[in-house]
């Protein structure tokens, strides 16, 4: 049996549960092969345009319930992930897998407010925004299965410095939707802290606890209007890769990468839209050293090792404020910074074109279109059109704007765990002044991760500007998976400096020759 659905557009903000509800008359189908199309070109993430998507279900695994009209009647119920609703109609067919065919004599959907799941996880929490000022109101909104919690503001520089602590905040516990990775956790706020004016820019982290000995860390950046002391070509921003941090972020079913709602049919590897107001674990800055917060943290300290003073802006800044950088003479790209949304594109190219330099300490850098509207974060893998927008998404390259054309290197993939030192191919260039290093000796060697080059790293490519130098060259053994350390001449004056590997942080805080050469790339800059 066939039917066709239509999903009010209006809904796709909010994630619904959409049963299918399927009347057999007794007896019931073994199992069930469901095959479900999208109209038009906005596909699901696992298939081509108008490429069915097909699960055979057991019935054992799904739920079944009386008609209340007749016993000889059952009713199936089927969930069907949110993901594969996307604003154009949804053709479905239902076959049963079964000896004799036993065809279903009714079929519907029914769409409601998703229910709600009893929230039985450790201390946990979030803020709204991923950035304050100073002087700025936090609500920090927290569930704490026990009657108190307290809090640790920790500030993550040079040194990792406790700043202030609240103790016994009164705690409850606070659930959340089945979707609540789209919808977000929408709780209530459990303490309202106001940052002290004297707090200076950087990462900071609240760290949750209680009585249980149970923590979370909710990680947050703090801007700041120092820098106006100083002449612009002195003033350095980094970039916090904030919407990375989200995008890996899979508390409450899904992410950009996962999908683990409980539905019977559901895409084949991720979410598409995803909410900021939610905790983010994935983002904790301490731990094991990552390609996030926790990786973040130690570039932050270098510069503070060595005396550069910076402003620390986040993504969501940028996308929401993107003349942030007309203050700037230099911009660093922190770590990850995969998820760009065409505001922060933009604005990248005009600071370059207004004579900025760029410092990409960053591999897999202005990788994915992304959409950003209200608490909503939006990448359409598949390439298909976006739902908050109805532009098409993807890749930025496949958009015609290639990352290499500005940053020199781009992502060649895939993701590697090998990590390795990078060998030196040009040492007379000026980068390396100073340094006593030749053509062939190795650098980055060690780091808390390994070596220099690896997690994900870049490459240059036949979009690369042509004054583009190879300054050094990651030593990974597999093809193309070395990084690519390059420098160039911006045409409108500024200079461009990419290291094209994610590890390369958790090399520079140990690393006296990579020290050495970001010294003189950003000495260099500050003139």
């Amino acid at each position: 049996m066939g039917k066709k659905i239509d999903y009010d557009s209006a809904q796709i903000t909010k994630a619904m549960q959409s049963i299918l509800k399927i009347k057999y008359k007794n007896p019931l189908p073994r199992a069930l092969s469901i095959n479900m199309v999208i109209d038009k070109d906005i596909n699901i993430p696992c298939g081509e345009n108008n490429k069915p998507i097909t699960e055979i279900i057991p019935i054992s695994k799904i739920q079944v319930e009386k008609d209340k009209d007749s016993e000889e009647i059952s009713i199936v119920k089927i969930n069907i992930s949110p993901e594969l609703f996307a604003g154009s109609p949804i053709y479905v067919d239902v076959q049963s897998k079964h000896p004799h065919q036993i065809h279903p004599i009714d079929m519907e959907f029914e769409f409601s407010s998703a229910p709600i799941v009893e929230n039985k996880h450790d201390i946990e929490g979030y803020a709204p925004f991923v950035t304050y000022n100073p002087g700025e109101k936090m609500e920090l909104k927290v569930h704490s299965p026990l009657p108190s919690f307290s809090v640790d503001f920790i500030r993550y520089g040079a040194k990792e410095k406790l700043v202030h602590q609240i103790k016994n905040i009164h705690g409850k516990k606070q659930n959340y939707d089945l979707y609540a990775y789209r919808n977000g956790a929408n709780w209530e706020t459990s303490h309202l802290f106001q940052i002290p004016l004297d707090w200076q820019t950087g990462l900071y982290g609240a760290r949750l606890y209680d009585a249980s000995g149970k923590e979370f860390h909710i990680p947050f950046n703090l801007r700041d209007t120092s820098y106006v002391s100083r002449p612009k070509n002195k003033r350095i921003a980094i970039l916090s890769s904030t919407n990375t941090w989200q995008a890996y972020n899979s508390w409450g079913g899904a992410s950009l990468y996962w999908y683990f709602a409980p539905d019977h049919i559901k895409p084949s590897d991720s979410a598409q839209l995803v909410n900021t107001q939610r905790p983010n674990p994935a983002a904790t800055p301490v731990g094991e050293v990552t390609h996030l917060a926790s990786g973040e943290k130690y570039i932050l300290a270098w510069l503070e090792n060595n005396h550069f003073p910076y402003s620390l802006i986040s993504d969501w800044d940028l996308h929401h404020q993107p003349h942030l950088l007309k203050d700037f003479g230099t911009l660093i790209i922190n770590t990850h910074g995969e998820y760009w949304t065409k505001e922060m594109y933009d604005a990248l190219e005009q600071f370059m074109d207004q004579g900025g330099n760029v410092v990409s300490l960053s591999g897999n850098g202005c990788y994915w279109k992304t959409v950003i509207k209200e608490n909503l974060m939006e990448v359409r893998k598949d390439g298909s059109h976006h739902l908050l927008i109805g532009e098409r998404g993807g890749l930025w390259r496949d958009l015609e704007r290639t990352e290499s054309r500005m940053l020199g290197v781009r992502y060649n993939g895939p993701a590697t765990d090998s990590f390795y030192p990078y060998k030196i191919k040009n040492a007379d260039h000026w980068i390396f002044a100073n340094t006593g290093l030749k053509n062939g000796d190795l650098v980055g060697e060690k780091g808390l991760r390994g070596g220099a080059s690896g997690h994900e790293t870049d490459i240059m490519d036949e979009f690369t500007p042509k004054n583009t130098i190879l300054l050094a060259k990651g030593t990974n053994p597999k093809k193309k998976q070395g990084a690519e350390m390059i420098y160039y001449d911006h045409p409108k004056g500024g200079g461009v400096f990419s290291v094209g590997s994610i590890a390369f942080g958790s090399s520079l805080i140990m690393d006296s020759d990579l020290t050495k050469i970001v010294k003189n790339v950003l000495d260099r800059f500050l003139k």
